[in-house]
Formats: C-alpha cells, sequence, structure tokens
C-alpha cells in the first residue's frame, strides 16, 4: 500500500484513520438476516444500516479528504469488483466508465464497445491491490457471444496482476461460449478459493483446477467437462429445462469425489406435466451434504396447485435413491426443495471431524411431497376462495 502523502497531513496518526474507517464499515454492515434477501430501504430491519452501494459512496466521499484516506478505503470500496462489458440491466460501480449514449431505457448497455472496454479493463488492473472478488459480466447476442476473443489479451494481461483476488464470478448470458484455454491458463496461476462460471463452456485440452474449494457453474449437456476439472469440497450446479424434449438435455449426474462435503443443486423445470427423468444419483457421496430445489414457475395463480402437484411427481422420479431418504419443504410457491445431512465420515486426512455435522441415523422431518390428495384438494379450495374473494370487491 502507498504510504500516505505528508503534503496532505491529517490531524490523527495513519493507523488511528484506518481504526475508524474499519469502525464505520463494521458498524454499517447489514446483518446476516438482511443480506440474505432482497430488501429495500423501507425494510424494518434495514434501519440503522446502510445499503452497500451508498456506504460506498461515504467511502468514496471520505477518501477524496487526503491520500492517506484514499488509501483506507481503497480496499473497501474496491473489495468487490464489477467489471462490466454488456449488461442489460446495470447497477454496477463501473457504470460511470460507460459513455451516456450507449444507455438503454433500462439502465443497461447492450452494445459491444471496442473503444471503452480497454479502458474498463486498465481500471480494473489499477486497482489490482484492493481487490479480492471479481464480478465479470458480459451479456452475449447472437452474433457476439460473451467474451469473445478480441477482448481475451488484455484481459488476461489484467488478470495477472490481481494477487490477492480469492474469487471470480463469470456472470455471463446470451448464447455460451467456450471458456478462452488462455484465460483458463491464468486462472490457474491465481490463488482462488472460489469460482462461478455462468453460460461459458468448458475449455479442451486444459489441466484442472483442483485445488478451488467452492466452485459453481451451469449443468448442461455441453458443460459435462467441468466435472473432470474441478475437485471441489462445495460444489453447486445449476440447469434450466426449457424444452419438453431434446437431445441436449444434461445426462444424468453422478458425482463420486471422496473430497466433496457439500452438494448444492438449482433445477429449473419449464414442463412438469411429463416430466419423468432420473436426475441424480448421489449414492456414492454419503459423506456431502446434499441441498437441491426444484422450481417451475406459473402465469395465472389459479392454476398454482396443479402446477405445483406436478412439479411433487417430478421431483420424485429425479433421485436415483429414492426422494423418501430427504428432507422436503415448500417456499415461495412453486420451489421443492430436499435436503439431507452427511450421513458418513469423509475419508479425508486430516480432517477435523468438528467442522462437518455427520448423521449416520438421520431420519426425514418434513415430507411435503407425501401429502395426498386432501392436502392438494384443500390448497384447490382456498385458492378458490381466494378468487372469490377478490371478485366480491
Amino acid at each position: 500500500m502507498v504510504s500516505p502523502d505528508p503534503a496532505h497531513s491529517t490531524i490523527l496518526p495513519y493507523d488511528i484513520l484506518a481504526e475508524i474507517i474499519a469502525w464505520f464499515v463494521a458498524i454499517f454492515r447489514p446483518p446476516e438476516s438482511w443480506r440474505s434477501r432482497r430488501s429495500t430501504l423501507e425494510d424494518p430491519e434495514c434501519f440503522g444500516y446502510v445499503l452497500p452501494a451508498r456506504r460506498n459512496k461515504y467511502l468514496r466521499d471520505v477518501s477524496l479528504v487526503s491520500r492517506a484516506l484514499n488509501n483506507i478505503c481503497g480496499k473497501y470500496i474496491f473489495a468487490t469488483y464489477v467489471l462490466t462489458f454488456r449488461a442489460t440491466y446495470c447497477r454496477d460501480p463501473s457504470a460511470a466508465l460507460f459513455p451516456e449514449d450507449e444507455a438503454t431505457e433500462n439502465g443497461g448497455y447492450s452494445k459491444w464497445n471496442s473503444a471503452a472496454n480497454p479502458l474498463r479493463i486498465s481500471h480494473m488492473a489499477s486497482k489490482s491491490s484492493f481487490i479480492r472478488e471479481l464480478y465479470i459480466r458480459d451479456d452475449g447476442t447472437n452474433d457476439l457471444p460473451p467474451l469473445p476473443d478480441s477482448v481475451i489479451p488484455d484481459l488476461c494481461s489484467a488478470l495477472k496482476s490481481l494477487k490477492r483476488v480469492r474469487i471470480i464470478r463469470f456472470h455471463c448470458y446470451g448464447e455460451p461460449n467456450v471458456l478462452h484455454a488462455s484465460l483458463w491458463d491464468i486462472l490457474r496461476g491465481l490463488d482462488l478459493k472460489t469460482i462461478d462460471i455462468k453460460t461459458l463452456l468448458p475449455p479442451q485440452n486444459v489441466e484442472p483446477l483442483p485445488a478451488i474449494e467452492d466452485v459453481a457453474y451451469d449443468w448442461t449437456a455441453e458443460s459435462t467437462e467441468y466435472e473432470k476439472l474441478f475437485n471441489p469440497s462445495s460444489l453447486h450446479i445449476r440447469c434450466q429445462q426449457w424444452r419438453e424434449h431434446g437431445d441436449k438435455f444434461p445426462p444424468l449426474f453422478k458425482p463420486t469425489s471422496k473430497k466433496l462435503l457439500h452438494f448444492k443443486a438449482h433445477y429449473f423445470l419449464r414442463y412438469t406435466s411429463r416430466f419423468r427423468r432420473l436426475l441424480f444419483d448421489l449414492t456414492e457421496v454419503p459423506h456431502a451434504s446434499v441441498d437441491v430445489a426444484f422450481a417451475t414457475d406459473c402465469n395465472y395463480k389459479f392454476h398454482i396447485p396443479q402446477v405445483w402437484c406436478q412439479l411433487k411427481r417430478a421431483a420424485i422420479h429425479s433421485f436415483a435413491e429414492g426422494l423418501d431418504r430427504y428432507s422436503t419443504s415448500r417456499s415461495e410457491e412453486l420451489i421443492l426443495t430436499a435436503s439431507r445431512p452427511a450421513i458418513a465420515m469423509p475419508d479425508i486426512p486430516d480432517l477435523d471431524p468438528s467442522t462437518i455435522d455427520v448423521r449416520p441415523d438421520f431420519q426425514p422431518g418434513w415430507q411435503v411431497h407425501l401429502e395426498g390428495p386432501e392436502a392438494e384438494r384443500e390448497e384447490a379450495e382456498q385458492m378458490m376462495e381466494y378468487y372469490a374473494s377478490r371478485r366480491r370487491f
């Protein structure tokens, strides 16, 4: 870190200023109960706390006072950096680097700007000593998929300077594109703990990244190679089934890693009426805790009871070991979650048993998928009463 400039000295010593800024950040950090869900300033639990964007605004104002305060605030302002090339909706701090004439009605930036992109990458590289978590956002199109080859050389050069980054998230959308091999090689040289990849497909003939502990990616027919490239202790996969039939449907997911301790999946099913497919075989990872969410949507609330019944039947056929071995719950009307803790001790040398919750005698608790026709009929009647009450007014 750059030493404070004597020409811009302050009354308080440098270490005292650092303590004050750290205290400010700690005091105005929202609690976990608030950060885990979407909230607004009108939420009663938010009173007394500062939203992250507003907190960073205050820190930016303080950082302009002197070079000493600028050095102190930098590690908080740029600890999480969002590098955005294209975004349909853009509320990122780096949006200031976008030309105003590119903005759309939604506040997004959907056009690829070859002149501005090097400036954005250069700005990120200038904050390399502060960045701990990096988001790379690019909403691709059919004509130009996310992270095209033209931006890879500058991006790789900038990523080499991020010696302190521990988390990288590729939040790309649109037509899938292959993650460039040279970009993958740069990732191998970083000391990463977490990586999250959306839309991008795995490169071919590259070395694996077994040291990354927390991994998330999209599970598709084209991305199965990721299972060989990573060996994490915590794995999160996402899958979206948009068509009732198709050759590119994701294959059976069957993890076998002895290192896996936590497995999480989010499966979105567009068509649930006739969906009967085996999705998961977790018989070889009894040492891993499991949390799988099945979700769908419904355009009309009147159809929710029927769609919920279809979602339950689809989930019942999804596990090789059977859904009855899991506790199942319902949330947000059309989300079914199946979960269980680890039921066997993992065979990992030097593992502290106190750090993992193992329950060999686990018995499922609440199981909403076993609710019979009576419960389904009761929900349908409640929905009918709800709509009847609305018609009266």
